[in-house]
């Protein structure tokens, strides 16, 4: 009766193992994406000063004196196509950002669900140990199966033909 007990116990302790592998692997591919996540943080004052230059180019070209910045000899494409293009830069580099948070929040959601199971599983290892301990200090009965030896029971108050006898 230990025997399955044993092989519950050593599968639970196998895929506690395996969480843990999953996990290591998981806070790995996490420590990649900070990384990522430290580098783009970075870069990300150069975006917003082009931002900020690009909304600046926008209110000077609004007001039609697009000129004074952008010299007609010195153009080779058309300056809103050119504003148009260091926008489309910036929000490219906003959502290599917002996709790179949330592949981490997903990451750190799928850790966290790991810990839970790795949790549940320690808790019916727990149940298996109490079990199987409770087996082990389960006092067993054995008895040899003997016939009971005949005697006549006496009694104080039967009648015996001694007793008779004697009175």
């Amino acid at each position: 009766m230990r025997t399955p007990i044993s092989k519950r116990q050593q599968g639970l302790h196998t895929q506690i193992n395996e969480a843990r592998e999953k996990i290591a692997r998981f806070q790995e591919e996490m420590l990649a994406l900070d990384q990522l996540l430290d580098s783009l943080s970075r870069q990300q004052p150069q975006y917003q000063l082009l931002t900020e230059i690009c909304d600046s180019l926008g209110k000077l070209h609004g007001m039609g004196a697009h000129n004074l910045f952008w010299a007609e000899q010195h153009i080779s494409e058309n300056p809103e196509q050119t504003l148009q293009r260091m926008r489309q830069a910036v929000d490219t580099f906003q959502q290599k950002i917002i996709a790179v948070a949330q592949s981490r929040s997903a990451l750190h959601d799928t850790i966290q669900q790991q810990s839970n199971h790795i949790a549940k599983l320690k808790n019916q290892l727990a149940e298996v140990l109490e079990e199987e301990e409770a087996i082990h200090d389960e006092f067993v009965i054995e008895r040899t199966v003997s016939s009971m030896p005949y005697r006549t029971l006496v009694m104080p108050w039967s009648v015996q033909g001694d007793d008779e006898r004697r009175y």
